[in-house]
């Protein structure tokens, strides 16, 4: 009885860390509080400007779309490779309404 009960607790354990794991990996996605205000940069738009206009109602929305895009890496290498450009890129999953901010 005292294996089963052992069993159980690891199996329990170990079902509880891959649950949370899932959690961070999806909802708690590393590098999105810098990636987007970076890309706003980038493209010469404030992201305090946005959060006083219309667009601002959505910015926790477009926040959210930042992170849990799965196109992170490529951000990040585009990011690092460009000082400034006149549009986001096309994988960008926020590109349509950084452009609405930027007009």
């Amino acid at each position: 009885m005292e294996i089963f009960s052992l069993l159980f607790l690891v199996a329990y354990t170990v079902l509880i860390l891959w649950g949370l794991a899932f959690f961070l990996r999806r909802y708690v996605p590393s590098g999105r509080a810098q990636q987007f205000p970076r890309m706003a940069r980038m493209l010469g738009i404030s992201v305090n400007e946005i959060a006083d206009s219309n667009l601002g109602l959505h910015l926790q929305t477009a926040d959210h779309v930042c992170g849990v895009c799965e196109d992170k890496k490529a951000c990040e290498e585009w990011l690092a490779s460009h000082e400034s450009a006149a549009d986001a890129p096309a994988f960008c999953a926020n590109a349509a309404y950084l452009r609405l901010a930027k007009s």
